[in-house]
């Protein structure tokens, strides 16, 4: 016995450990029309957690990915301003760009940035949240957030611990970029993205290009 355990004493030693990292990602997406018409405008988030071991022994590296999409929206697919709050549904991340590319919207993206692993657990609870139809979805949601009803922005933003990020009229574009300021004392270096954890995302296959500016991403699949 004592042998067996000096063996296993001698292996531990000589041979490299497997080493393992978490990393977590937020890629914050817009969806609009030419008009930017508000019942043609969405704005939506998926969230990336990237597993990585490494075997110094044999230079092996293996790489597990999962997300999870925050995007409200109601879920006949279709809503009115002013409309009661109504049933919500959670769309996936393709299913919501299936719902942009059918009304014709152009669809952009931030990131991907870098978060912290509370961040990523923050947004998986409110995602059971909305999946437990505990909320219910309402365009003008003053009155009713966060506890009755909300939209689309703030099923995002309202992710993070803190004051509630007030957007008024914002849609769209602008909407996500007041998002993406909201996001930014969470982000690890706000000023770089990471393509890695793009491979992990359909997007239409399409080749994706980083923006020159606000730090923005545009899907060729989904945006012109």
């Amino acid at each position: 016995m004592r042998r067996v355990i000096l063996v296993c004493a001698y292996l531990l030693a000589v041979v490299p450990a497997v080493s393992a990292d978490e990393r977590y990602y937020v890629v914050l997406f817009a969806s609009q029309n030419s008009s930017n018409d508000p019942r043609s405008s969405h704005t939506f988030a998926t969230f990336v957690r990237i597993d990585r071991e490494e075997d110094p022994g044999n230079r092996a590296l293996w790489e597990t990915a999962r997300s999870l999409t925050i995007s409200w929206l109601p879920a006949s697919g279709s809503y009115r301003l002013l409309q009661r709050p109504v049933a919500g549904r959670n769309y996936t991340l393709q299913e919501t760009l299936a719902w942009a590319e059918e009304r014709g919207l152009t669809t952009t993206m931030r990131g991907p940035f870098e978060i912290g692993k509370d961040v990523y657990e923050r947004a998986a609870k409110q995602k059971e949240r909305l999946d437990s139809g505990a909320v219910s979805y309402k365009a003008l949601d003053r009155r009713f957030r966060p506890d009755v009803a909300i939209n689309c922005i703030h099923a995002v933003s309202d992710i993070l611990p803190g004051p509630l990020l007030t957007t008024g009229d914002a849609r769209g574009e602008a909407a996500t970029a007041m998002v993406a300021d909201h996001f930014r004392p969470h982000l690890i270096d706000p000023e770089r993205t990471h393509a890695v954890a793009l491979r992990h995302l359909d997007l239409n296959n399409e080749r994706v290009a980083q923006s020159r500016s606000t730090n923005g991403v545009r899907t060729n699949g989904v945006a012109e």
